[in-house]
């Protein structure tokens, strides 16, 4: 569901002439972070299991970077203006500041 949220967002903030490009680049990241994501967090369970650290830093420390992570989206995400959800018009905030 997040990556459908995402999708939804780059495709409304796009203007139609670029959709294309814009959205390559957007499965250019997606594909980059599905990539690092499993290297990252296995490199970061095995450090945890290596070293005999304390709670913060033990097995579940994958688990709580990943929840700050989610976290820390979520309040971006709420952050965002209202005009991400609605579509891109060309020229909609010329119309807006005119009065039309």
């Amino acid at each position: 569901t997040g990556f459908t949220t995402v999708t939804i967002l780059v495709n409304n903030s796009a203007p139609q002439h670029v959709i294309g490009t814009v959205n390559g680049f957007s499965q250019m990241a997606a594909s980059f972070t599905s990539m690092i994501a499993p290297s990252l967090c296995g490199t970061l369970f095995s450090w945890s299991l290596k070293n005999s650290l304390s709670f913060p830093l033990d097995y579940h420390f994958v688990f709580e970077f990943l929840s700050v992570a989610s976290l820390s989206l979520g309040v971006i995400a709420l952050l965002l203006p209202e005009s991400s959800g609605r579509r891109y018009v060309e020229g909609e905030e010329e119309r807006r500041k005119e009065g039309v």
